[in-house]
């Protein structure tokens, strides 16, 4: 007698094509070899569980009136498709926290990588166009001899209307990359944009993360990228 295990994953269920061939192969399979075990194990499901209970954590941690501030939160969201350089949507000292994952330098076309995302937020296509001209840090900038200086010179003016923007005790939380050894021209301008953040912020806390392999593996240019660190900053 054989053990069969059988791992299911996608969070489509029944609507995945592959668990669909998947189930006609185990059904099929069991006919044949109906002496074997089959063991299933629905990785989905059991993610889902933990995720449900430490929402029910959560929940249970929450003062009251809380749910009367998420109400309000949700009705008076707003969504603005503009550049930090030129914002003037937000008042100055009226932030309570800024949370970003600015660009990295040379890593990515965002525009061209997050262009899903203008249809979700129901921005109108054709404005990628004026955000490819002024896009931060993009890959295909990389060739330019002053890509790394024109991405340094833009973080820096970011980070001082950032500044402005939050009040005084709020927090900045910036998520940044740990380039390594092997790539110091990217690290020394990442550690002049931490400067620039210290200068004008007190960092409160930072913790490392390792980036999965399987979101590297994904994206030849995450590839040498392993680490990324998050800092908090207070005003």
């Amino acid at each position: 007698m054989s053990r069969i295990l059988y791992i299911k994953a996608s969070p489509r269920g029944e609507r995945s094509y592959s668990i669909s061939v998947a189930d006609a192969f185990i059904a099929s399979y069991k006919t044949s070899n109906p002496q074997d075990e089959i063991i299933t194990i629905n990785l989905f499901k059991k993610d889902l569980k933990y995720l449900i209970s430490r929402l029910q954590e959560h929940l249970g941690n929450i003062k009251e009136g809380y749910d009367q501030l998420y109400s309000e939160v949700a009705k008076n969201e707003t969504i603005f498709h503009t550049d930090v350089r030129n914002n003037e949507h937000v008042s100055s000292d009226s932030v309570d926290l800024i949370v970003t994952s600015p660009s990295y330098p040379n890593m990515t076309d965002y525009v061209k990588s997050q262009r899903l995302s203008y249809y979700w937020l129901g921005i109108p296509i054709s404005s990628a166009n004026n955000d490819l001209i002024s896009e931060i840090g993009a890959r295909r900038k990389r060739q330019s001899k002053d890509a790394l200086k024109k991405y340094l010179e833009d973080m820096q003016i970011c980070i001082k209307i950032l500044s402005s923007k939050v009040r005084e005790g709020g927090f900045v939380c910036f998520v940044m990359p740990l380039f390594g050894r092997n790539d110091l021209k990217r690290k020394r301008i990442i550690h002049k944009v931490m400067s620039e953040l210290e200068r004008l912020f007190v960092k409160e806390k930072e913790f490392e993360r390792i980036i999965p392999a399987v979101r590297r593996a994904h994206n030849i240019k995450w590839a040498t990228l392993e680490r990324e660190k998050i800092f908090v900053f207070r005003k």
